[in-house]
């Protein structure tokens, strides 16, 4: 090959390489050829590891790949999504995802939202929740009505549903005793229901301090009717409730004669005494007609209207308290032209501050002061809410127990009605415990009797344990067992730091670990020194749990393990004592009466108010029998007979071998002791006298029968009669 073809070659192959180099970027298109080889010599040999992945993204770095090259990309699971359910019902999902390759696919999550099926509302004396927040209805929410919501079925002065009265009636029934000891059942509209948490008083009690800001501009056609009691014989001046042109009281520091303002009118009631202030009348100002008690006066009718609220307790002079009253309000109501705007009753709120509830508008007032009024007594309603159901009892299984949250302390009272059904070694019953003898008031059944422990105090072989209905009283430092005073602590002070518990006790914050008590519980009180703080009655709720409603504290609790307690029967209406305005029509509170002493055939109510049927026989009931002539015992029982005896009769013959008596024995025991018995010994010529030993020789009355026992077998020799009388 020439020189000159050679050197066509080498340009043609020069032109091809620098084509290519060119399109890769590694040359420019005027390169020579030796440009072209140092460019071709810098062409560095690459592989995978020379690759970098970052995130998503994988890098290859320039130059020569002798062979195909990979990098693996991290891989991610793909993040299944959370939902939410916002406050106002936005429903979003969202999902936050790791950073890596994500396979393709599908991913899904579910929440399953409250729900409420289809219900109808009955309305009651307390609002009701329809639907409660978050909740999604299934079903229609039916509000129900009722025809027989009309002015004309309703009293005048009262408005149910936006509805008001203007039925017009006599005297109300105040009071109904429903059981014995006083449990009283207020149901007319004077003792209204309080919301849950609320507790009623008798009255609340300024000092001459407290006041309540009615936040009610009086007028002309303005109604106040109060219930109330002076609390203090000192003569100053003190006005009850109103404004400077509507207001009523003792304003005069030289009599107790009441005053009454109408606009630029009063009224003075002459001739009052200290005793009639502080006793518990009513006034009624009714526009411009004023009555307390039987004195009614009639001033002339003005219109006007004030710029000011209305004060109780005191006056409202320009914006500020005025004749502060110490005084005893056992009820307020203030109407406008005939509509009550205000009807107030005395309570504890549920955060035990006392005050007065507006029953017409939902309000409570507390001292418009800032500080606070004088509690009176508690007064009990024992009508359970709406949908509650009353219960005989409730029962305990084993695992439940009840937190009443007291925390007791020396001067604590616990009376518990219960039947325990077993009776173990040291088995909690209720109370609660620091620690082992540490702010003790606590009770346990150990076998046959109670473990009760006091502050640092401990008592075993207390009383008796049986399987019969009991009331223990655990009052301060007494221990007092269906009506016996049984042991006495000596008296300590001291308080615990956990709540007391029922069928349990509460040991430094847990139920004591040896177990929960089996029984009925029946009813429970605790009292804080005379203060009754807890009244618990057995009942079923709205929503069918079992538990006690406090009737003190308007609160449910139920079982504070979670399993629930056992239902009783249902307890049906029953009435034992009925006062009509303040006379006593019956009371049934204190009778006797059981099927046991009513005669067979006829039927009483018992204190209860429960009809009850009579089983007692017209006489007591007798049994007899003979035992086999010759028999030698120490021993011998009768048994089958359908009553306990009260008494028992024996006569038999061949005492002493020597010569034949007969012997007329009678033994009358009491229930928790034995009693020895004498034996009168006839024989021809007259009679001996054998007085049987109390301690070797005795009768045991059984619930079915007896057990005569002796120490000396000749004494109970066979061939004898025995008669046995209930």
């Amino acid at each position: 090959m020439g020189n000159r073809e050679q050197l066509d070659r080498l340009i043609e192959s020069r032109d091809t390489i620098r084509t290519k180099m060119v399109s890769l970027g590694l040359s420019a298109s005027d390169d020579k050829l030796d440009e072209l080889a140092t460019a071709v010599n810098g062409i560095a040999v690459k592989t995978s590891s020379n690759m970098t992945v970052s995130g998503a993204t994988v890098t290859a770095p320039a130059g020569y790949y002798k062979t195909a090259q990979s990098k693996s990309v991290s891989t991610a699971t793909q993040a299944t999504p959370s939902i939410t359910v916002s406050s106002t019902g936005l429903i979003t999902a969202s999902a936050t995802q790791s950073a890596g390759y994500v396979s393709s696919g599908t991913k899904s999550n579910t929440s399953q939202l409250s729900t409420q099926a289809a219900t109808t509302i009955t309305p009651g004396t307390s609002n009701k929740t329809a639907v409660a927040a978050g909740k999604y209805t299934t079903g229609a929410v039916t509000v129900k009505g009722d025809a027989n919501l009309k002015e004309e079925n309703i009293m005048k002065g009262v408005s149910i549903f936006g509805v008001a009265g203007a039925a017009e009636g006599g005297g109300t029934v105040e009071e109904i005793t429903n059981g014995a000891g006083g449990r009283s059942v207020y149901i007319n509209s004077e003792v209204p229901k309080l919301p849950e948490g609320y507790t009623r008083l008798k009255y609340i009690e300024s000092t001459g301090t407290q006041y309540v800001n009615t936040g009610f501009k009086p007028n002309n056609n303005t109604r106040v009717v109060m219930d109330l009691q002076g609390a203090t014989t000192t003569s100053d001046v003190y006005m009850h409730y109103g404004v400077t042109n509507f207001m009523a009281g003792k304003a005069s520091s030289r009599s107790w004669n009441y005053y009454v303002y109408y606009n630029r009118q009063e009224v003075e009631y002459s001739t009052r005494t200290a005793s009639d202030f502080t006793a518990r009348h009513t006034i009624d100002q009714n526009k411009n007609v004023i009555t307390t008690g039987a004195d009614t006066r009639t001033l002339t009718a003005e219109t006007f209207s004030s710029g000011y609220n209305m004060y109780l307790f005191g006056v409202n002079n320009n914006g500020s308290l005025d004749y502060a009253s110490p005084i005893r309000v056992f009820s307020c109501q203030i109407y406008d032209n005939g509509t009550m705007v205000r009807d107030y009753v005395p309570c504890k709120n549920a955060s035990g501050t006392v005050g007065l509830y507006d029953m017409v508008n939902g309000v409570f007032y507390a001292d418009a002061a800032g500080g606070a009024f004088v509690a009176g007594p508690v007064v009990l309603d024992y009508t359970l809410p709406d949908g509650y159901e009353e219960l005989e009892h409730i029962q305990s299984s084993g695992t439940q127990y009840v937190d009443t949250g007291f925390k007791p302390n020396n001067n604590t009272r616990m009376v518990v009605d219960f039947k325990a059904s077993v009776s173990s070694t040291n088995i909690p019953f209720f109370g609660s415990r620091d620690a082992l003898d540490l702010n003790a008031f606590c009770v346990f059944m150990n076998n046959s009797a109670y473990q009760c422990d006091y502050g640092t105090q401990y008592r075993t072989g207390v009383g008796n344990v049986n399987q019969e209905r009991t009331v223990f009283d655990f009052n301060k430092s007494q221990i007092i067992v269906d009506g016996n005073n049984i042991f006495t602590f000596a008296e300590q002070s001291f308080s615990g730091k956990y709540p007391a518990y029922l069928f349990a006790v509460n040991h430094g914050g847990a139920p004591q670990a040896n177990g929960k008590i089996t029984g009925i519980l029946y009813s429970c009180e605790i009292y804080s020194g005379e203060d009754l703080v807890r009244y618990y009655l057995p009942c079923k709720n709205a929503s069918g749990e079992v538990g006690l409603w406090d009737a003190v504290n308007n609160t449910f609790t139920g079982d504070a393990a979670g399993v629930g307690f056992i239902a009783g029967p249902m307890v049906g209406t029953s009435v034992s004592k009925v006062v009509l305005e303040d006379e006593v029509l019956i009371d049934l509170t204190g009778d006797t009466v059981t099927p046991e002493s009513l005669l067979s055939g006829f039927t009483a109510h018992n204190a209860m108010g429960q009809l009850i049927q009579g089983a007692a026989s017209a006489g007591k009931p007798v049994a007899s029998g003979t035992f086999a002539q010759g028999s030698l015992s120490q021993s011998v029982t009768v048994s089958g007979l359908d009553f306990k005896p009260d008494a028992v009769f024996l006569m038999w013959n061949g005492i002493n071998r020597s010569q034949s008596r007969s012997i007329l024995a009678a033994a009358c025991k009491p229930a928790s002791s034995s009693l020895g018995f004498a034996a009168f010994l006839y024989y021809s010529g007259g009679y001996d006298v054998f007085q049987f030993g109390s301690a070797s020789t005795y009768f045991v009355m059984n619930s079915n029968g007896f057990t005569c026992k002796t120490t000396s077998q000749q004494y109970l020799m066979g061939g004898y009669n025995w008669i046995a009388v209930g």
